[in-house]
Parts: C-alpha cells; structure tokens; sequence
C-alpha cells in the first residue's frame, strides 16, 4: 500500500487477490486518498471462491465509481470487474481483467479473452481503459509482429496451429489477437507500444524452467483513442521488491478535447 501511496494514482486496478486480501486492501486504500473501491466478489455473490476461481479484482478510485453491468455472459464472472469512473470533466470506463493461463485452465482461457472482447465492446460509447493480467502473447517481434500460443514457432517463423489444446488453433489465435489489436474496429490502442513502438523489448512477468529465465509481456493497459497517453512505464521495482510477481504498469492520460 505504502508503494502504491507513493505514485499518488486517480485510480488504481488490482488483480489476483483473494477474499482475505480483498477486504485488508478495502480498509487501507482510502487511507491512500482512493475512498471509493469496487471489488469482485461483491459483483458477483453467487460465486465460491476456491481451487482457480479463488482470486478476484479491485478497483479504487479518487473519484466515485459506478459498477457496469454487460448482457454478455462471462463464464468466470469475477475475472473481470468493469466501473464508470465518474471524474470531474468526463466518465471513463475502467476495465481490469485476470485471464487465466491456457497451460492450467485450456479453453477457458480463450472463452474469457472473447467476454472480455464482448463486455468492453459493449461499452465503446465511452473513453475506455481495459488493463490487467492477460497470459498473452507468446512474444512480440521488433517489427510488431504479434505471436500467439495459437502459434508455433517453426525455423524462427510464427505458424498457425490447426489443432491446439483439443479444438481450433485459429480460434485461439484469434481470441489472444484481438484482445492484443483492440478488436476488429481497433477500438483500444496497446498504450505502452503506442508511445515506445516494438523496438524496446519489455517483460513483466518471468518463469523459470531449469537454467533458463524465461520473460514474458502478459500486464498491458490498453485505452480509447479519445484519451491522451501522456506515459506509459512498467514499474518494475515493485516487483524486484517482491511486492508482486509480476511488474506494475503506470498510465498518465488526458482526456482529448
């Protein structure tokens, strides 16, 4: 809290939390000047947080929030935790998202990519900030070629699967895709590539497998084009300080106009 205190944030998404967690954080975020807080599993009540459903999300903000329902039907409701950020010039849809990894959960990954397409379509009407954990892609190639666990790698070439994990391997690259493209009408914008382009190779998360450290881009921010993105950094001390395995990201923006 006392790190996240210091970057003095409007708004602050959390993901990965558990129900013990979520209620300490609800008690110490208005402390850090966030006195309005949304969290997961109050959206969704009906669910039992144990086993991989365990973990929910947060959202805490300076300015008040308002839940945002979707008539689209996700299957693991508290991966995804929509709010109408109600700010002084404008309101701003914030979206944060924990998209569980395809290696332990298969198709369910794929089935949440595609809600989370869905419920932030739904609500394009509006500047949008969509961020979070999202276990994609594969990698990214100095020329801005996006790879997916859709794809293989074959003599240093991406090639598309056409059977993965038991069902269409176009369907998976198609999921990871749009999410990573803003969709079919390029709604949202990759902030951090917006500004740095694809020449700077970034990683937020990293997996050991015996003597090799392997690290992968999976924690974007993604926004409307209505909105001004001033910076876009990965916090990456956070992470070195073992506050978290995975890198924080830091977005500055105006709202255009």
């Amino acid at each position: 809290m006392a790190a996240i205190a210091a970057r003095s944030p409007d708004i602050v998404a959390l993901q990965e939390l558990t129900q013990n967690s979520t209620t300490s954080w609800r008690a110490v975020l208005p402390l850090a000047g966030l006195p309005h807080v949304a969290d997961s599993f109050a959206s969704s009540p009906s669910w039992e947080p144990k086993g991989p459903r365990r973990y929910g999300l947060v959202i805490a903000g300076r300015f008040p929030l308002a839940c945002l329902t979707s008539a689209h039907t996700v299957p693991w409701p508290e991966r995804i935790l929509s709010v109408a950020v109600l700010a002084p010039r404008c309101a701003i849809n914030v979206h944060t998202t924990h998209i569980p990894p395809g290696s332990t959960n298969g198709w369910m990954k794929i089935e949440m990519l595609e809600a989370v397409s869905a419920v932030v379509s739904e609500h394009s009407n509006t500047p949008s900030i969509l961020c979070g954990d999202f276990n994609v892609p594969q990698a990214e190639t100095p020329e801005g070629r996006i790879v997916t666990w859709g794809e293989d790698m074959v003599d240093g070439e991406p090639r598309l699967r056409g059977r993965w994990r038991g069902g269409d391997g176009r369907r998976w690259d198609r999921a990871e895709r749009t999410v990573m493209e803003g969709g079919a009408q390029r709604l949202l914008i990759d902030a951090y590539r917006h500004l740095h382009g694809y020449g700077r190779q970034e990683f937020s998360w990293f997996v050991h497998r015996k003597e090799r450290r392997i690290g992968r881009r999976f924690d974007h921010v993604f926004c409307s084009r209505e909105l001004v993105v001033k910076s876009c950094e990965y916090l990456h001390r956070l992470r070195e300080d073992g506050l978290s395995d995975h890198s924080a990201m830091e977005l500055d923006f105006e709202v255009a106009g």
